[in-house]
């Protein structure tokens, strides 16, 4: 997720174990210590941009991590709050950080990107895909909340009820993402066998900010149909769009580190184009695409670089407007709008 939301994250965790003992300095360290994971990123220029890929949420998100770590943490806790009276013990403090931390880590589980939480005994990324990286309604409680009680005494009981509220909230929008997830998926695979398509792999994930519009990516041998639903139209059918899956630029990606960096990162879910100066594109599918100038542009994309490593690129910028348009006329049925892409088969 977003440094915004593990951060609130990470404060609510704080207010709800140690602020009847340190008040607003139990909210400060869950804030900090709610985004430290994603800290990783300064080691980042340690490595190539492949390495850099593979670095992010990896070691620092592991289940060793979410041990370890918190040892130094609680331990920089007592040493802070030695003379007040309300210091926390060893135990209690190290329980704070291993829960405060673990929340950043099992967020992330939520989100299409993938966390290594195996690492450093396995590279496999956990991608539950029932949660969209930024998500508005899952975050707007936990910001709203220390914003009022964060000026309330330490013994209010306003305090307890707010941050229980918003920790609730989240509670109750991660089990409603799961029977989304649930509901969609079966609404896809129906509309799939209806049209006589069968999915080798399938992927789905919300939409962004919200749990109420799907996108589905079924993989098929001859390439990927991409298509949308909506639990506010559910009675609108499903209109797939087809990319296919060109064997001749498949043939020239080579074996390069960065090739199966992005292989791994994607998860095996991405398209190939080439780009008219000659550079071979490689675009994650899982992420979304939009539409511009008559093509077809996908969120996240590399192009590789003569040493085998990889670069980072944007296609175009997406206009806002009419993404914010399209996202609204899929989520509420408004119209029929098919995924941008190749003829539907």
């Amino acid at each position: 997720m977003d440094s915004l939301t593990q951060a609130a994250l990470g404060a609510a965790c704080g207010e709800l174990i140690l602020g009847k003992r340190l008040g607003n300095k139990a909210v400060y360290w869950g804030a900090a210590i709610g985004t430290l994971p994603d800290l990783d990123v300064i080691f980042s220029s340690l490595f190539d941009n492949a390495g850099a890929l593979g670095w992010h949420r990896g070691i620092s998100h592991s289940l060793l991590a979410i041990v370890l770590v918190p040892l130094l943490i609680a331990w920089l806790i007592r040493l802070v709050h030695r003379r007040n009276p309300a210091c926390p013990g060893f135990g209690v403090a190290y329980t704070f950080a291993i829960l405060d931390y673990a929340t950043h880590v099992l967020i992330d589980c939520f989100t299409v990107y993938g966390t290594q939480v195996f690492a450093p005994f396995s590279d496999m990324r956990v991608a539950l895909n029932m949660m969209f990286i930024i998500d508005l309604f899952f975050t707007l409680p936990l910001v709203v909340a220390p914003l009022i009680y964060l000026f309330l005494k330490r013994d209010r009981p306003l305090r307890r009820r707010l941050n229980g509220m918003a920790l609730v909230w989240c509670c109750v929008y991660a089990m409603l993402a799961t029977g989304m997830k649930w509901k969609a998926e079966a609404a896809f695979h129906e509309s799939l066998a209806a049209s006589g398509k069968t999915a080798e792999r399938f992927h789905s994930a919300p939409t962004f900010s919200n749990v109420g519009l799907w996108r589905g990516l079924a993989e098929t041998t001859e390439g990927y149909h991409i298509g949308y639903y909506s639990h506010l139209a559910s009675d609108v059918p499903i209109s797939w769009k087809f990319v296919p899956r060109d064997a001749m630029l498949q043939a020239l990606l080579g074996d390069s580190h960065g090739v199966r960096t992005v292989k791994w990162f994607s998860r095996g879910f991405y398209t190939l184009q080439m780009e008219p100066g000659g550079e071979l594109l490689f675009s994650d599918l899982r992420f979304g695409e939009f539409e511009r100038d008559g093509r077809v542009h996908y969120l996240f994309n590399w192009k590789f670089l003569p040493d085998g490593d990889i670069e980072s690129v944007s296609t175009a910028r997406p206009d806002v407007g009419t993404l914010f348009a399209t996202l609204r006329a899929r989520l509420f049925g408004d119209s029929v709008l098919a995924p941008p892409g190749d003829a539907a088969k």
